[in-house]
């Protein structure tokens, strides 16, 4: 998967089970331990009410003194500030200059058709920033009470920030920034020529996915996630993250009770974050009730 590419898992569908499913929420205990320490999948579609339909989260939320996003989401102003000049085209260099006629053609359409308005209007941004814009707009019309909702990952760490707990992240704003628009303008470009083409399957995708994650059965997301991921750089994107973050965890949950907080996509698998902890000598079980 392209750098670009990932916004489409990881910006980022009605099928519930019961409970017996319930795998999202799990429960990480050591003999070392002093006390249990907890992970939860999250699926960035899905608002801030959905956390009342995980089993126990609201339990283990209360029994944390530290909760840990992929990324502090708490930003500082100049955080942002960051952010939003890594979306910027360098000055010598448009939007425009990285298609032929043929493709700007396409794209110009593509964005007319998605959020009406024209390749032009997009010439100082990076191709990158384009398929954030389009996506979004992809996921208000999808799902319209996203638009002035939280994500569940914000909605569970401004509540810790508001109770008083730590908040830590296992990257920083600029990992997560660099993973998005640090690859090079021509794979960027690439990538919204894709989106361009593809994009009644990117709503699918979106549709599959969020419908797998509510479905709370971990193994059944696992298959419909990898079958999306397939072709793409999931190495770079999923392994090597997961790698660097079971350092991380270890050191968190074995200096207090902590509720690690990260896309679902993370947790399953033979390099997923659940197996990785348990070959770390870590029990995980499933929180069901």
């Amino acid at each position: 998967m392209s750098s670009a590419s990932y916004l489409f898992f990881t910006l980022a569908i009605i099928l519930v089970c019961g409970n017996s499913n319930a795998q999202m929420l799990w429960k990480i205990t050591k003999d070392d331990l002093k006390t249990p320490s907890y992970i939860v999948g999250t699926h960035h579609y899905c608002t801030e009410t959905y956390c009342d339909s995980i089993p126990g989260l609201s339990r283990a939320f209360e029994e944390v003194s530290l909760i840990v996003g992929e990324y502090n989401m708490l930003n500082s102003k100049s955080e942002i500030l960051d952010i939003s000049n890594m979306m910027m085209m360098p000055p010598d260099t448009s939007l425009s200059s990285l298609f032929s006629e043929e493709e700007i053609l396409i794209v110009d359409t593509y964005l007319k058709n998605t959020i009406n308005t024209s390749i032009e209007t997009f010439d100082k941004f990076k191709p990158m920033a384009v398929i954030v814009s389009v996506q979004t707009k992809i996921i208000m019309n999808a799902f319209p009470s996203t638009i002035n909702a939280l994500s569940m990952d914000k909605c569970l760490q401004i509540k810790a920030n508001e109770r008083n707990k730590n908040v830590d992240g296992l990257e920083s704003t600029y990992d997560q920034m660099k993973l998005l628009f640090g690859g090079t303008l021509k794979e960027q470009a690439q990538a919204l020529l894709e989106a361009a083409h593809n994009n009644r399957d990117s709503l699918n995708s979106i549709l599959e996915l969020t419908n797998a994650y509510k479905s709370q059965n971990l193994e059944y997301f696992g298959e419909i996630f990898m079958k999306y991921m397939a072709g793409y750089d999931y190495e770079n994107v999923v392994n090597k993250r997961n790698a660097n973050w079971e350092k991380r965890i270890s050191i968190f949950i074995q200096d207090q009770p902590t509720l690690i907080i990260v896309g679902a996509g993370h947790l399953p698998g033979e390099f997923g974050i659940i197996n990785r902890l348990k070959k770390q000598g870590y029990k995980l079980e499933p929180v069901r009730e």
